[in-house]
C-alpha cells in the first residue's frame, strides 16, 4: 500500500512538472554561473538543493516501481548513474567551497561539475516519458489500468476473457491515450492469434492491420447508443468468435473505454449468461472499471440511455430469443416538459426540440410555436407540445432538446438534454423519463436547473 502511494504521487502530473521545472532551473543556474567569472557560492548552495531533491526522487523511484522495473529503463538507469555523479560533485563543491579554496585541482573540480549538470539535460528525456504517463493516468483518472509485465494501459479484464480499454492512438493523441503500438505489443504478447478488437468510434480510426486485421466496427457517436439491431449483431459475432477457441478473447473499446464501451460489454455479459439482468451486468461493470484505491468516481456507463439500451438488449434476449423485436410503428401525439421550475424563465419558451430518426428529422420551436402548439401549464410549471403533423416513429428514435439560456447548461452532445428509445419496447403509447433517466440532467452538478420533479412524456397512438 505504501508503494502503491509512493507510485501515485511520482505519476502525479503536478509532481512530474515540478521536477521537468527543476531540470530546467538547474540548467540556468549553469548558464549563469558560467556567464561570470568568479564562483558564485550561493548558486552551488541551490545547485545542491535541486539535486538533493533529484536524489530523493531516485530512491523513491526504486522503492516504489522495484528494482528490476526501474534498471529493466535504459532512461533511468542512466538517469540515476548522471544523478548520483552530479549530487556527489555537488556535494564536494559546496564542501570545498565554504572553505575558500581556489587551487588548480579545485577549478577543474568545478568544470567537471557544469559538465555533468549539462549532461543532465539528458533527464528530458526520461522525463518525457515520465510526463507522458502522468498525463495518461490524469485523464483516465481512476479507470483501472494494467500495470504488470512493463504494461501500463488503460486497460482492464472484465472478465478473462473479456477487456475494455480505452482508444488505441498515435501521434498527439498517444500523449494521453493508449499509444497504439504498446497495445499491438499486448495483444500480441497475450493474446496472440487470439483476440477480436471491437471498435466502437464513429469519430475515429486507426490502420487495423497492425492487429491483422481483426478488428470490427461499430459506428457510435459519443455518449450515444447501438441501435438495438447493432446490439444483436454483435453478440452474434462475439459468441461465434469465442466459442471457435477456448483461448480466443475480445477487446472493446471506444474513446475513453466507459460509456459506449460499457454499454457493449454489458451486452455481452447479459448474452453470455453471465448475468441474468441488464442493471447487474451494468454494476458489475462499473465495479471492474473503477479503480477505487485511486478515487471515488464511478466509471461505468454513462449515460442513461446508455443504460437503457443494455435493458432492451435484456428483453430482446428473453422475450424474442435474441433476434430484433416485431416492428412498431407511432405517431407521436404530444411531448410534455414537467417541473420546468429554475430552467430559464420556466415557461419553456428557451426550449427547441429534436425528433431524429434514420431517415427523417422534425424540429418545433416552443417560443415560435413553428410546426407545432404549445399550452403552458402554471400549476405544474410545465409545457406541452402538440406537433402540427404527428411524426411517425419506428425503430431507434432520438430526441433533443436545446435552450437558447445561457443559464441552462450544454454538456453531452452540445445540448441541454436527450435521450434514446426504440419504439418495440414502448408500453401503453407512452414514454415517461424523470430527471433522472434523462442524458445531462442525470449528472448531480445540474440538479441547480433541473430541479426534482422535472421529466419528459411522450404521448403515443399506433
Amino acid at each position: 500500500q505504501v508503494q502503491a502511494k509512493i507510485r501515485r504521487i511520482m505519476n502525479h502530473l503536478a509532481f512530474r512538472i515540478i521536477t521537468i521545472i527543476l531540470v530546467l532551473v538547474d540548467l540556468i543556474l549553469v548558464i549563469i554561473d558560467l556567464a561570470h567569472s568568479s564562483h558564485d557560492s550561493v548558486l552551488e548552495i541551490i545547485s545542491l538543493f535541486i539535486m538533493t531533491y533529484f536524489m530523493i526522487e531516485i530512491v523513491l523511484r526504486v522503492f516504489a516501481f522495484g528494482i528490476k522495473h526501474f534498471v529493466s529503463k535504459w532512461y533511468e538507469v542512466v538517469d540515476a548513474v548522471i544523478i548520483v555523479a552530479s549530487f556527489v560533485f555537488a556535494v564536494v563543491l559546496t564542501a570545498i567551497n565554504t572553505h575558500g579554496n581556489s587551487s588548480l585541482a579545485f577549478a577543474r573540480l568545478v568544470v567537471a561539475g557544469r559538465l555533468l549538470r549539462i549532461i543532465l539535460l539528458v533527464r528530458l528525456i526520461g522525463e518525457k516519458k515520465h510526463l507522458q504517463q502522468a498525463t495518461r493516468l490524469a485523464v483516465s483518472q481512476n479507470k483501472r489500468r494494467y500495470q504488470k509485465d512493463g504494461f501500463d494501459l488503460d486497460l482492464c479484464y472484465i472478465t478473462n476473457r473479456l477487456i475494455a480499454m480505452s482508444f488505441p492512438s498515435s501521434g498527439a493523441h498517444s500523449l494521453y491515450r493508449n499509444p497504439i503500438k504498446e497495445v499491438v505489443n499486448f495483444m500480441k504478447t497475450k493474446h496472440e492469434n487470439h483476440y477480436r478488437i471491437y471498435n466502437l468510434c464513429s469519430e475515429r480510426s486507426y490502420d487495423e492491420s497492425l492487429f491483422d486485421n481483426n478488428v470490427e466496427r461499430i459506428r457510435i457517436d459519443d455518449h450515444n447508443v447501438p441501435k438495438v439491431a447493432e446490439m444483436l449483431d454483435y453478440a452474434k459475432n462475439a459468441r461465434q468468435w469465442l466459442e471457435a477457441d477456448e483461448e480466443n478473447i475480445i477487446a472493446v473499446h471506444c474513446k475513453g473505454g466507459k460509456g459506449r464501451t460499457g454499454t457493449m460489454i454489458c451486452v455481452w455479459l447479459v448474452e453470455s449468461g453471465a448475468f441474468d439482468e441488464a442493471k447487474e451486468s451494468l454494476e458489475y461493470f462499473g465495479d471492474r472499471r473503477t479503480d477505487l484505491s485511486v478515487g471515488r468516481k464511478f466509471q461505468g456507463v454513462e449515460t442513461p440511455s446508455q443504460s437503457r439500451y443494455v435493458g432492451y438488449f435484456e428483453k430482446a434476449k428473453k422475450q424474442f430469443n435474441g433476434e430484433l423485436p416485431p416492428s412498431v410503428t407511432l405517431k407521436l401525439k404530444t411531448i410534455t416538459v414537467q417541473n420546468l421550475s429554475g430552467v430559464a424563465k420556466g415557461d419553456g419558451r428557451d426550449l427547441s426540440c429534436k425528433v431524429i430518426t434514420e431517415s427523417k428529422i422534425w424540429e418545433y420551436n416552443f417560443g415560435s410555436q413553428s410546426d407545432c402548439r404549445v399550452a403552458c401549464d402554471s400549476d405544474t410549471v410545465s409545457v406541452t407540445v402538440t406537433p402540427d403533423d404527428m411524426p411517425v416513429l419506428c425503430g431507434d428514435i432520438k430526441v433533443m432538446f436545446h435552450s437558447s439560456s445561457p443559464k441552462v447548461p450544454k454538456n453531452y452532445d452540445d445540448c441541454a438534454f436527450y435521450f434514446w428509445f426504440h419504439t418495440s419496447f414502448i408500453e401503453n403509447n407512452g414514454l415517461w423519463l424523470p430527471r433522472e433517466e434523462l442524458d445531462n440532467p442525470h449528472k448531480e452538478k445540474t440538479w441547480n436547473v433541473f430541479k426534482e420533479g422535472f421529466g419528459v412524456m411522450l404521448q403515443f397512438e399506433d
